[in-house]
């Protein structure tokens, strides 16, 4: 797959890694999107000491070091159902300007480890929708506020 825009379904077997160690991920495979390679870093316990392992913590890497790339980014943690569209997936969104000194964008504390187990592990898994987009070339300002709610209207999944 290679477009300026890319979904990437990704499945953790949680059973297997949430035991993991604060700070260590399980990646996704590689893509091609928009001329730039990504992954997905999912920390079942974390990214680092803050939040004492309570959290899962998820991430997208530019994994090509080449460019400025400015991205929205939409993650949706499926619910047990497999839906992406109710009330009970967990989705958050964002727009990052990816750079080599900064190049993952995510959140540390994405979903608290009592409410994974309770409405997102099924069969001892849990799966993820992301969504990336480059959006304009690095130089031209945007709202982010803005560049969400047209990330939410155009993926419809992430309205909050």
């Amino acid at each position: 797959m290679d477009s300026a825009a890319a979904v990437l379904k990704f499945k953790v077997n949680y059973e297997q890694t949430k035991h993991l160690a604060i700070g260590n991920a399980v990646h996704s495979d590689e893509i091609s999107a928009g001329g730039h390679t990504w992954r997905i870093n999912c920390y079942p316990r974390g990214n680092a000491t803050f939040g004492n392992g309570e959290h899962l913590a998820i991430f997208v890497e530019l994994m090509s070091k080449s460019r400025i790339v400015k991205a929205a980014i939409e993650v949706v943690l499926m619910d047990k159902g497999r839906e992406t569209s109710s009330n009970a997936a967990k989705c958050l969104a964002g727009v990052h300007l990816f750079q080599m000194n900064d190049d993952s964008f995510g959140w540390s504390m994405f979903v608290r480890k009592t409410d994974l187990v309770k409405d997102y592990v099924t069969n001892g898994q849990i799966a993820f929708i992301t969504r990336r987009n480059n959006l304009v070339p690095s130089y031209i300002n945007i709202n982010a506020a803005d560049a969400i709610h047209q990330i939410s209207r155009y993926y419809g999944d992430c309205a909050n």
